[in-house]
């Protein structure tokens, strides 16, 4: 037997001490750094060592407060049982992850926050057996709990496949129930009214039961994980289903944070909840703007509302303010600025609770020791929220939600005459130069010797071949067709939108975009192979067909990035899910089906096996064609692969064949022919 019994309070003991030796590493730390280079040498040594001793030290006595999720959800089947019998419902419970680990001290906290908040999926998500058949539904509604790891936080979702939550009805009660007045209710977005549920007293029960009604929960619920320095976020669709995430941190006791200052004061930021530092001073390209009494900065191209730190805290300053820093700050499904004087190192810090005189103030989660003795409060992020609402929402959406901005991927642009310009990288097979002796002209038309093969080549002006100058050409490869196209000038490879705000009527270009800054007009690549090859246009003009929809499920945000745009200009309509849980909330929540899925086999947690065992399940895809990606080609992978049930198996590297086969699938649905 190799484990032993422990008393808690022994193991909150043993915690404490490790923060106090953290502290004293701190201290011994600055005062190395205060001393002359003579007074060194062999302490640094000593001192490095015990900074790596300390540091292994606190994670295993870490690893003595984890304990399994599983446990907060001990309760909660039989829950879901008693609510199934006496509201006539039949409910399953799915349990996602219940192997993932956190502090014990965080499992206390939100135990009665899940214990909630699955009553409530429960209760007002999922409909009656009859309510369900009605909307042809399964009779069995499901509740999904799922947690996972994530950037140093646990996420933990709380889902169900009911009736979702109706904007209108909840705009209705909360005019009705006075928590906000009819002008403000109507001028609220949906997602806007979404949160009108974490308001104190807010209910839509129609009766108090045992089970809800009685206006209690919700803003307990949000108050309990905010004490924890966490978020609680809904997203919900009528007539597919809600879905609470609760974002909170692993632990509570030792945290990473980023020192700041404002008019000589020193606080400290939880670093989980910092994306970037903008320096003001030497970043000339951002500057704190006003828009409509508003201080807002502009940041890749997006509107960040801004937060001065001392107008927060209402500091008085000797002198005009001076901010120098910007730090960026998310907040879940949300960004902003906070303007700080000066910044410093980022450190690990002991959190201690606030004395009871200031635990009231919402803007400090705790306070910490610095190692020169100085007592320093932790800001708490998630209390700037209702700072920021008012700028996020009413002053003309300066800042959107990050679900809601385009997709960016890798971009080439080049230099054509005396217009920029830009196609998206993966529609590129090859950057490439070439002589003007390897360009022929035949019957007028300049053709290029490329590799034992004649390429049409578009761009080209003719002038000596005996010029020994070098063409820098780009290379293009679509249904066994290929074009070269001469530039003048590779300018730059980056990631962005593609987003065209001007369109065009000249041949050759899709519209005009913003791209860094800078208008660039986005060519169009299939224009030039319908110029090369009269057949290509043949072959397109007779293929006005039916515009598939397809899903794309990989892991791979890169691999996503790489292949959508490909997609797109290739004539698909094109979603993308990164996990097997987000593919099957798109598949439930699309009005209508996809035609095609494309589902990465190597994936974390559930693999494209699950995935496709799941969607059969699922009548509106019984008969869907559902492509296989992978990494492996081994004969072996490939029979598993169909006999798993996937129409056909194409290697990740291999982007042309699976356009071939979208272009197969998409003439059977023009034909009419029935997929098996």
């Amino acid at each position: 037997n190799q484990t032993i019994r422990i008393g808690l309070d022994v193991v909150d003991g043993l915690m404490n001490l490790v923060g106090e030796l953290v502290l004293t590493r701190n201290q011994l730390l600055q005062q190395s750094e205060q001393q002359t280079s003579s007074e060194q040498g062999f302490q640094n040594n000593v001192l490095t060592r015990l900074s790596h001793l300390t540091t292994e030290l606190q994670q295993t006595v870490m690893k003595t407060r984890m304990q399994p999720i599983e446990t907060a959800w001990t309760k909660l089947p039989r829950i879901i049982r008693d609510i199934s019998e006496s509201l006539g419902k039949k409910i399953k419970l799915r349990q996602i992850g219940e192997d993932t680990e956190l502090d014990r001290q965080v499992i206390e906290f939100i135990k009665d926050p899940l214990v909630h908040m699955v009553r409530n999926s429960a209760d007002h998500g999922i409909e009656t057996p009859e309510e369900r058949k009605a909307a042809g539904k399964s009779e069995t509604g499901t509740v999904t709990l799922k947690a996972y790891h994530h950037g140093g936080h646990i996420f933990i979702e709380i889902s169900d496949d009911g009736k979702g939550i109706d904007p209108d009805k909840i705009r209705a009660k909360a005019i009705e129930r006075g928590i906000v007045s009819q002008d403000e209710g109507q001028k609220l977005s949906p997602d806007q009214v979404l949160q009108l549920i974490f308001k104190p007293g807010f209910s839509t029960a129609e009766q108090v039961t045992n089970v809800s009604g009685r206006g209690v929960g919700m803003d307990v619920v949000k108050t309990n994980i905010e004490k924890l320095g966490g978020t609680v976020e809904l997203h919900s669709k009528v007539g597919r289903g809600s879905t609470f995430v609760m974002k909170i941190p692993l632990t509570l006791s030792i945290v990473s944070s980023l020192l700041v200052q404002v008019s000589e004061q020193l606080f400290a930021i939880p670093q989980m909840a910092i994306t970037e530092i903008l320096n003001l001073r030497h970043q000339t390209n951002y500057k704190i703007e006003h828009i409509e009494g508003v201080d807002v900065l502009r940041w890749r191209n997006r509107l960040l509302p801004v937060i001065r730190l001392e107008d927060v805290l209402k500091i008085e300053r000797n002198k005009p303010q001076q901010n120098s820093y910007i730090i960026i700050l998310q907040l879940l499904n949300y960004s902003f600025g906070l303007a700080v004087d000066g910044i410093f190192d980022s450190q690990e810090i002991v959190v201690k609770p606030l004395s009871r005189m200031i635990e009231h103030i919402h803007l400090f989660s705790g306070s910490t020791i610095l190692g020169n003795g100085q007592v320093v409060l932790i800001l708490e992020p998630n209390s700037f929220n209702v700072q920021t609402e008012p700028v996020v929402e009413e002053k003309k959406n300066a800042h959107k939600k990050d679900h809601l901005r385009p997709k960016e991927t890798l971009i080439l642009i080049f230099k054509s005459g005396e217009q920029i310009c830009a196609v998206p990288l993966a529609l590129v097979s090859r950057i490439d130069e070439v002589l003007p002796s390897e360009i022929s002209n035949i019957q007028g038309k300049p053709i290029l010797l490329y590799r034992d093969q004649l390429i049409p080549i578009l761009g080209y002006e003719s002038f000596s071949e005996d010029q020994d100058i070098a063409l820098p050409i780009l290379l293009f490869s679509d249904r066994g067709y290929k074009l070269a196209l001469k530039i003048d000038e590779i300018v730059d490879i980056l990631e962005s939108s593609t987003d065209i705000q001007l369109s065009t009527d000249s041949e050759g270009s899709l519209g005009t975009s913003i791209i860094q800054g800078r208008p660039v007009s986005l060519i169009d690549s299939q224009h030039f192979f319908k110029k090369a090859y009269p057949e290509f246009h043949k072959r397109s003009a007779s293929g006005e067909k039916k515009l598939l929809k397809l899903l794309l499920l990989d892991d791979s945000k890169f691999f996503l990035n790489l292949i959508t745009p490909l997609l797109s200009v290739s004539g698909f309509a094109v979603k993308t899910a990164s996990s097997v849980d987000d593919a099957m909330n798109l598949c439930r929540l699309e009005e209508e089906p996809f035609h095609v899925i494309i589902s990465d086999i190597e994936m974390p947690e559930k693999t494209g096996y699950d995935f496709i065992t799941e969607i059969k399940g699922d009548e509106r895809y019984e008969s869907t064609p559902i492509i296989a990606l992978s990494g492996k080609d081994s004969q072996e992978e490939i029979e598993k692969i169909k006999n798993a049930g996937f129409y056909e198996f194409v290697p990740k590297s291999d982007q042309q064949n699976l356009i071939r086969v979208l272009n197969h699938i998409q003439q059977e649905e023009s034909q009419g022919a029935a997929h098996v």
